[in-house]
């Protein structure tokens, strides 16, 4: 069936999720990628990290009851984030890959064809991502789109001045970046720095709809950081990626 995984058959696109403690948030996740109409071969791998919470359980449920859709991957200890990110990114067999965390959602049921077409379109494009809203907790609007001014598309200068691309909204090129170097795991966020290491193949192309809702609340990994922390940590990963890229090889 198209849309459907098949251990035998290669899906043409992976929905790579990551979650932890999300268990307000994590069916709704699940759903707005199982909602998604798509002509294609999908599949959707999530890496649980040993949640402590009933996310893993609202998971064994789901996977229940789409178990040629969904594969979990259930950790016995926990990775934290960047060990779960590297893992469940190698776990995906897609030649695209979409990215969502579990606490965010997809919007629009046409999200996937709509990135795939331009991605087809634009060989030239290592990935593609699109607006994001803000909501709280609750799902509510905050106001807020990123990102706030838009182009085209992006190079490597622009991500590296400001990252312009919400997690929940991208699709790369799995031949852009094949496998993921180790030392992401020195980094204190993946989703910025993966935006890097796509720009230097090719720019990044921005589809004008807003497809997607981040969610701001006080648990999530980013939101929950004061502003000081945020820009520590940005500096922290563009000097670790600043060293790495000059000798991929330390």
């Amino acid at each position: 069936m198209p849309g459907t995984q098949n251990e035998t058959e290669k899906p043409r696109v992976s929905v790579l999720m990551l979650t932890f403690n999300h268990e307000k948030y994590i069916a709704q996740a699940v759903n707005s990628v199982l909602m998604q109409d798509v002509d294609f071969r999908l599949e959707v791998v999530i890496g649980e990290d040993c949640s402590t919470d009933r996310t893993a359980g609202i998971l064994r449920e789901m996977e229940r009851q789409h178990p040629e859709r969904l594969t979990v991957l259930y950790r016995k200890t926990n990775l934290g984030m960047m060990g779960n990110f590297l893992d469940t990114y190698h776990a995906c067999r897609g030649d695209y890959i979409a990215l969502l965390e579990g606490d965010d959602y997809w919007t629009d049921p046409l999200k996937l064809r709509k990135q795939l077409a331009q991605l087809n379109e634009h060989r030239e494009w290592s990935a593609c991502f699109h607006a994001a809203e803000y909501v709280d907790a609750e799902g509510r609007p905050t106001g807020y789109k990123h990102p706030a001014k838009v182009q085209r598309q992006y190079g490597l200068e622009a991500l590296v001045r400001e990252n312009h691309i919400q997690t929940c909204t991208l699709m790369l090129s799995r031949s852009m970046v094949p496998v993921i170097p180790a030392w992401f795991k020195k980094l204190p966020c993946g989703d910025w720095p993966l935006c890097i290491l796509l720009a230097e193949k090719g720019e990044i192309g921005f589809i004008p709809e807003t497809m997607a809702n981040y969610r701001v609340h006080d648990r999530g990994v980013w939101s929950s950081q004061s502003e000081q922390q945020r820009w520590l940590n940005s500096l922290d990963m563009l000097l670790c990626i600043a060293r790495e890229l000059k000798d991929p090889t330390a």
